[in-house]
């Protein structure tokens, strides 16, 4: 078991890296110790570290620590300085086939830790929509393959039967005829029966204006 439990004690332990550690004190006047790490070469972290994953969906996850993947700031004397914000761990769990791969503030180092892990993850799924046929102003609900007569684009009274809807429109058709668009879901009305249907084709045939 390992005892290391801080990001710093983590990147000293590995192999591969150059420490420098300045002392300071706070406004409190305790004393404080500033970490700054260097990559040196292939950096091989220690075998036994284990950490916790605390954010996204496999917030939960245990893992070993396999390898770090550090965000680098390359200073002007050419020294390669370890940056907290873009440094990854990479990491396994028991059981599955590829590791891990989390940002190191999204996971936390267990010290003392047993050695067990395990994998975890939520998805939020959110409940299906129903797709609800149109409604126009009566209350009427209309469906595909509806007889309906409405107002075309034009201000001319149509007839067919509906092929498709949006939130506003519907589209129809009369026979083989072309598809044609209503001008308002509100302003479509479904017919009730064969009789309504010759009734009304004769008199849009023959120029009614719905009146």
């Amino acid at each position: 078991m390992s005892d290391i439990k801080t990001f710093d004690e983590l990147l000293t332990a590995c192999e591969g890296v150059r420490t420098v550690t300045k002392q300071h004190t706070d406004w409190h006047g305790r004393g404080q110790t500033q970490y700054s790490h260097y990559l040196v070469g292939d950096l091989v972290v220690p075998d036994d570290i284990y950490i916790q994953v605390h954010a996204t969906a496999t917030k939960g996850t245990i893992g070993k620590l396999a390898t770090i993947e550090p965000g680098i700031f390359k200073q002007t004397d050419g020294a390669e300085r370890i940056t907290d914000y873009d440094t990854k761990f990479t990491f396994t769990v028991e059981g599955r086939p590829k590791p891990g791969r989390i940002g190191r503030f999204y996971a936390k180092i267990l010290p003392n830790h047993d050695g067990t892990t395990k994998w975890v993850r939520n998805v939020k799924s959110h409940p299906k929509e129903e797709i609800k046929n149109p409604v126009n102003k009566y209350k009427q609900e209309l469906q595909k393959g509806d007889w309906v007569v409405g107002v075309l684009r034009g201000k001319k009274l149509g007839i067919g039967q509906i092929t498709r809807w949006t939130n506003s429109s519907v589209w129809g058709r009369l026979g083989d005829g072309p598809e044609f668009i209503f001008q308002s879901i509100n302003e479509t009305f479904t017919m009730p029966d064969d009789e309504h249907v010759k009734l009304l084709t004769f008199a849009v045939l023959k120029g009614w204006n719905g009146r």
